[in-house]
């Protein structure tokens, strides 16, 4: 079954029964629903166009984050890693120590 175009202006889609107008970047739209755009959006660009430049920066942004996580997780991965080793230090001075009160008390 074909893919049938509709306007993403209304979702409706394209028929015989109303003008349909493209615009520059090459989108299409019912002709009513792009005169009412025009005269009512805030700038006059596409409106598939002003979509998928919002999603775009929406996909940067959130590449952007995943990377800071990324950062993040490596940097608490490393002081993990260094609390290991400083807990397993800590557990070879506290064996020595009583390694050493033990001889000490065998001395006395």
């Amino acid at each position: 079954m074909p893919i049938r175009a509709h306007c993403t202006i209304c979702s409706d889609f394209f028929d015989n029964k109303t003008d349909v107008a493209a615009i520059h970047c090459g989108h299409t739209f019912h002709h009513l629903c792009l005169i009412q755009w025009f005269d009512t959006a805030p700038s006059r660009t596409c409106p598939q166009c002003r979509i998928q430049n919002e999603l775009d920066r929406v996909k940067a942004q959130l590449s952007m984050k995943e990377k800071e996580k990324r950062d993040c997780q490596s940097i608490v991965n490393a002081l993990r890693e260094t609390l290991d080793l400083r807990n397993a230090t800590v557990e070879s001075l506290q064996k020595a120590i009583s390694d050493t009160e033990m001889l000490c008390s065998t001395l006395k």
